[in-house]
């Protein structure tokens, strides 16, 4: 069963920019999708228009089976976005305690909030920082903070964009452990990236988007062969392939 379904999906921004064009995408339940493209492709227009940030002209999305104009559909997502931060002076449990607050889902009497926290920063091995504060964390810390609020409540759908840019190898190889424990719990998870390696290493399936149209979509196996995602990316960019 697809937990995202996205059909003919069309956006411009003004006269000029075609971020989109005629879009449809298929992302199954319980994988790992990564979606690549070349800077300005329109990555992070599809995912805004996934979580209902940016409404596209034409198209229909869908997501666990209800229709992208419907709030709802939207609350069974984690979402990370490449550049963010936190109140500089909370530590990373406000910063948790006030996004599960936020998604807290409607009709739900109590959430056992302070537990929430202390079962997902032991997933992130966040558990040291909690009591730091947000602005004495590097990057990496800051990420696992951020992977930390988009599993609040353990979503269907784990959406990130650009989750690995800057890490060091240490963090990168925590983060990619978290995203495939994830996907065994029978989780989806839909990231972007430029890092091809990353896409290659975590994937099962790859989706390439280039000037607002899906290129290709398959297996990550089946685009490769005997070639890296590196060079295979390239020949189908530069129309070599």
């Amino acid at each position: 069963m697809n937990i995202i379904a996205i059909s003919n999906l069309s956006k411009r921004y003004g006269r000029s920019i075609q971020a989109l064009a005629d879009f449809s995408l298929a992302v199954e339940r319980g994988t790992i999708m990564g979606l690549i493209g070349p800077n300005g492709a329109g990555k992070t227009t599809l995912i805004k228009s996934i979580l209902g940030l940016a409404h596209a002209d034409a198209g229909e999305i869908a997501i666990n089976g209800i229709t992208g104009a419907d709030p709802a559909a939207r609350a069974s997502i984690g979402f990370l976005q490449e550049k963010f931060n936190f109140f500089p002076t909370y530590t990373a449990r406000n910063a948790l305690a006030f996004f599960a607050a936020l998604k807290k889902p409607a009709g739900v009497a109590h959430v056992d909030i302070a537990g929430m926290i202390d079962t997902v920063a032991r997933t992130v091995m966040i558990t040291e920082l909690l009591d730091r504060k947000i602005k004495t964390f590097s990057k990496g810390e800051l990420q696992k903070v951020g992977i930390a609020q988009a599993l609040l409540y353990e979503p269907d759908l784990l959406i990130l964009d650009e989750p690995f840019s800057g890490l060091d190898p240490i963090i990168t190889k925590e983060l990619k452990d978290i995203i495939l424990a994830y996907r065994a719990k029978g989780k989806t998870v839909f990231f972007s990236s430029h890092i091809l390696g990353d896409v290659a290493q975590l994937c099962d399936r790859v989706a390439i988007i280039n000037k607002g149209v899906l290129v290709r979509e398959c297996a990550v196996g089946d685009l490769t062969g005997d070639l890296t995602l590196e060079d295979a990316f390239y020949n189908i960019i530069t129309g070599k392939n």
